[in-house]
């Protein structure tokens, strides 16, 4: 789902980026690239033998080559909202719950 969200939001070509890089580094959108963020660490501390990861990159080329299904319905935001209810939350349209996350839709 967080897949789906990056590649919609590279799909608008706005301040989000253009690029799935640019996309997923724009500063204080998602936490595994905020440095700071108590989940950067154990993000980067993955490595290759770890099945979620195999599991991870298999999403992420399906979500490149354009095969990867929109399981959020067009999403663009989310977040778990047992640890925080944005502000901006109010302004979009919610779209569906997947696992603990909202997905919203500008």
């Amino acid at each position: 789902a967080v897949a789906n969200v990056v590649m919609n939001r590279v799909a608008k070509q706005t301040w989000y980026g253009k690029t799935v890089v640019e996309v997923c580094t724009k500063k204080a959108q998602f936490t595994a690239w905020t440095k700071g963020d108590p989940n950067y660490e154990p993000a980067h501390a993955v490595t290759t033998t770890n099945p979620a990861f195999a599991k991870a990159l298999q999403i992420a080329a399906s979500a490149v080559a354009g095969t990867l299904p929109d399981i959020t319905g067009g999403a663009d935001h989310y977040f778990n909202p047992s640890e925080v209810l944005p502000s901006w939350a109010a302004s979009l349209s919610y779209l569906v719950d997947i696992g603990r996350h909202a997905f919203y839709r500008e």
